[in-house]
């Protein structure tokens, strides 16, 4: 196996510097071409450190093909200790920062490969239950592709996003299922998990794809999903859960109370729909608009 490492580099049209991270690992066999991206959000730190750690983990394996990993995606935001970053494939290389980043990590990197693994998680602000992520965007052929991949991860839960979807992590699934690459989302890392629950569904993924000797696993069949939404609170303040990943929801249910800080209650967050709560916030610090659960609807 040959491995490499090297840095992208680029610059937006104000002169501010961009940098991407990638590891390549050349199996000895012909393969299929896959990109593993993580870090998309900056605070994704599992996600990243599972990334970083496929170097050492796979190197004793028989890899098919090419691997091309993007560990930080963006380094600026994971640097500054900050989560977001824009929509794979957003605009064009004269935008912002954000906009150039994505365009350049989409073409540059996703566009190149066969199959697109993205690794995503919410460590310094949320809890989650592991779920997968597909968009049925691009056509039956990479529909499907996308829904195999995400299945092969063996996650529990696998949530299907249609176009435009307003939840950021659907986000790059489509922009790369529309490029023509079948694409999935892993979800695994939140305030408390380890990377050998992502090295165990990119196994599954790999292998799906071709990439890793050995037999395809056969996962249990997850609990399917048809959308995923954000619930936000309108106020700002101090915020409790009052619902745990993995509740499920009747429509109206609360998922938590948002007060102010002498400790009167402002607001109680609720679902609009029935569903199974899979992203749920953990700091009680919420600014106006601030991200507080999403919800998973079949």
């Amino acid at each position: 196996m040959r491995v490499s490492e090297k840095y992208l580099e680029y610059e937006t049209a104000a002169k501010e510097k961009i940098t991407i991270p990638v590891i390549e690992m050349a199996g000895a066999e012909d393969g299929p071409r896959v990109a593993i991206t993580a870090g998309a959000l900056g605070c994704e730190y599992s996600a990243i450190a599972a990334a970083i750690g496929l170097k050492r983990f796979l190197r004793n394996k028989r890899l098919l093909g090419t691997l091309t990993i993007a560990a930080a995606a963006d380094v600026a935001a994971f640097e500054a200790r900050r989560s977001f970053a824009a929509r794979l494939g957003e605009k064009n290389t004269r935008g912002d920062y954000s906009e150039a980043l994505a365009y350049h990590l989409l073409n540059d990197v996703v566009a190149k490969a066969d199959y697109h693994i993205a690794l995503g998680g919410c460590d310094a602000t949320a809890e989650l239950e592991p779920f997968a992520i597909y968009c049925s965007c691009s056509g039956e052929k990479i529909t499907e592709g996308s829904r195999l991949l995400a299945e092969a991860f063996a996650p529990p839960n696998v949530v299907e996003v249609t176009r435009g979807s307003p939840f950021v992590l659907g986000g790059e699934c489509e922009a790369a299922a529309e490029a023509g690459v079948p694409s999935a989302l892993f979800a695994a890392g939140g305030a408390s998990s380890d990377a050998g629950t992502y090295f165990r569904g990119i196994v599954g993924a790999l292998k799906f794809a071709g990439a890793l000797g050995g037999e395809a696993l056969s996962p249990l069949p997850p609990r399917r999903f048809k959308a995923l939404i954000a619930l936000r609170a309108s106020k700002k303040g101090f915020y409790r859960g009052e619902a745990s990943v993995g509740d499920e929801l009747l429509k109206g249910d609360g998922v938590g109370v948002l007060t102010d800080y002498f400790g009167n209650a402002v607001e109680e967050v609720v679902t609009p729909a029935a569903g199974r709560l899979l992203i749920a916030a953990a700091s009680p610090a919420m600014p106006e608009g601030g991200f507080a659960a999403a919800v998973a609807l079949r």
